[in-house]
Order: structure tokens, then sequence, then C-alpha cells
């Protein structure tokens, strides 16, 4: 019986011995990882892969659009606007000033770019339209009204696209559908909303 009693106990302890190395060998492997992580070499940054850099280099770039869009409403005739392309540039750059002010970090060079590009391109848009309503006739009248209507539309579609953007985007990260749902899924801050619109289709082509 006592030798009974003695084998119970040595099983015992053993086994509790047992359990707390277990225990120490799980906490300090996670601290062994984080080393490794933190240890791990990063990749040196050069002009060629320096993110801010390349933002730079983009909103000088967009500049140049906007200062056309000034000059041609200054120097060229209305009627080689296109009232097309002038839509969707508007379209375009809002989207784009939108990004550039909450992305982080700013880009308050690029937001100002496409916040100018947008007041130009609505010059431009306000002077194709005038001339076609009082030197296109008809046609030019029947146009400008066709045009009102369409951008009408494609307001009210682009506002039902936002409100149904966030309830796409979630269903796209539920349906595990490849590309589509890591884009879905990427963290980008508040330019989730950007996704959203440009999945349901904003830009509307008139």
């Amino acid at each position: 019986m006592i030798a009974t009693r003695a084998i119970t106990r040595f099983s015992t302890n053993a086994t509790f011995r047992s359990k707390a190395i277990q225990r120490r060998l799980l906490t300090t492997k996670e601290p062994v990882k984080e080393a490794t992580k933190e240890a791990a070499p990063t990749e040196k940054l050069t002009w060629w892969n320096d993110p801010a850099l390349w933002g730079r280099f983009g909103a000088i770039a967009g500049w140049g659009m906007s200062g056309a869009a000034i000059y041609d409403s200054a120097k060229s005739s209305p009627e080689v606007i296109s009232l097309n392309m002038t839509t969707v540039l508007i379209v375009y750059s809002s989207l784009f000033a939108r990004w550039a002010f909450i992305v982080k970090p700013q880009n308050l060079l690029l937001a100002g770019c496409h916040v100018t590009n947008v007041g130009a391109q609505l010059n431009q848009l306000r002077l194709a339209l005038q001339y076609k309503s009082e030197h296109g006739g008809e046609k030019g009248k029947e146009e400008v009204q066709k045009y009102m209507y369409t951008a009408g539309a494609g307001a009210v579609g682009g506002l039902g696209c936002i409100l149904a953007g966030p309830v796409v985007r979630k269903k796209l990260i539920a349906a595990n559908v490849g590309m589509l749902t890591t884009i879905a899924a990427a963290e980008a801050g508040e330019c989730k909303y950007i996704f959203n619109i440009a999945l349901c289709g904003l830009v509307p082509i008139v």
C-alpha cells in the first residue's frame, strides 16, 4: 500500500514537472520569434523604391494636366472641348483629390493638383455647354439637354454606388474570390471608399 502511494505521488509529480517544462518552452518560443523578426534586415530605401519621392513626382506631373486645362480655357475655342472627357476628368480628379488627402502620409501637393483640375474642368464644361446652347442651334440644345439628363442619372447612380459600396465590399471579402477579395480587404485607411466607388462604376461615359 505504501509502495503504491509512493509510485502514484512520483507519477503525479513527474506529470506536473513535464507540463511546467512544456509551458516554459511555449512561452519562450514567441519572444524568440519576435526577436528574429526584429533582427531581420529591412530593404534599403533608395530613390527607386521611395514612395514619398515618387508621390511628389506624380503630383508635379499632375499639375501639367491642370495647367493644360487652364490654358485651353483661355486660348482654345469651346467647340473643341469634349463633354465626355471633361466629365471623366472631373470625376477622376475628385476621387484622387480625396484619396491624396486621406492617404497616410498625406500628399497635399497631389490633392491640390486634383482640386485645381476639378475647378478647371468645371470651367471647361461650362464653356462647352454655353457654346453649344448659344451657337449649336437646335442640335446643340438637344445635345445639352441630353447631357444634363445623363449627368443627372449618373449622379443618382453614383450616390447609390457609394451607399451600396460597403455592403458589396463585405460580400466580396466573405466570398473569397481571389484577387477581388484581396483588393477589397486591403487596408488603406479611409481609401476603401475609393474602392467602393470604383467598384460600382461611378464614372459615367456620357
